[in-house]
C-alpha cells in the first residue's frame, strides 16, 4: 500500500510511505516544493510504485482555508498549488484522493496548540513529532507536515 501526504503550501512538501499489506513501513520518500517545479512534482508522483502488486494508493492532501490575516497573493499561490496537486493525483487514475482538514491529522499527533503560540514554535513542534515518528529521516519544516499527514492516512481504518 502507498500513502501520500501533502502539505500544499509554497514552502510545503510531499511524502510517500510505501507499506506492506499489514502496513509495515518499507520506504519513505519526500519532496520539498521549494526545490522543484510543477513538472518535477508530476514526475515524482508518476514514478511512485502503482499497480503491479501495490493494492491501494491513497493520497491525503491538507484542505486549505482562508484566514482574514492571509495576504491575497499568498492565498492565490496556496490555492494554485493545492489545485495542481489535486489535478496530478486525479490524472493518475490509480490514486484515491482524500482532502483532510488540518485539525483532523493534528489531533492524532497532539499538535493542537494554544492560539498564543507563534508560527515558528508550532512548526518546531510539528518537526519534533515527525522526527520522533521517522527517526531515520532527515526532517525539515518543509516535509514535516507532509510526513505527518501521510502517517495519519496510514493509521486510518
Amino acid at each position: 500500500m502507498i500513502f501520500f501526504g501533502t502539505d500544499p503550501g509554497v514552502n510545503g512538501g510531499m511524502a510517500c510511505l510505501h507499506t506492506t499489506n499489514t502496513r509495515n513501513l518499507l520506504s519513505v520518500k519526500t519532496l520539498k516544493f521549494s526545490t522543484t517545479t510543477e513538472l518535477g512534482i508530476w514526475q515524482w508522483i508518476d514514478c511512485m510504485p502503482k499497480g503491479h502488486g501495490v493494492q491501494t494508493v491513497h493520497s491525503y492532501v491538507e484542505q486549505q482555508a482562508v484566514r482574514p490575516t492571509d495576504r491575497r497573493t499568498n492565498v492565490a499561490k496556496l490555492h494554485h498549488q493545492w489545485g495542481v496537486i489535486r489535478a496530478f493525483f486525479i490524472a493518475t487514475e490509480e490514486i484515491q484522493l482524500h482532502a483532510v482538514r488540518p485539525q483532523e491529522w493534528q489531533r492524532e499527533f497532539k499538535l493542537i496548540v494554544p492560539k498564543t503560540w507563534t508560527h515558528t514554535k508550532k512548526k518546531n513542534l510539528h518537526k519534533q513529532r515527525a522526527e520522533e515518528l521517522f527517526p531515520g529521516i532527515k526532517i525539515t519544516h518543509a516535509i514535516a507536515d507532509a510526513l505527518l499527514i501521510a502517517e495519519w492516512g496510514r493509521r486510518q481504518p
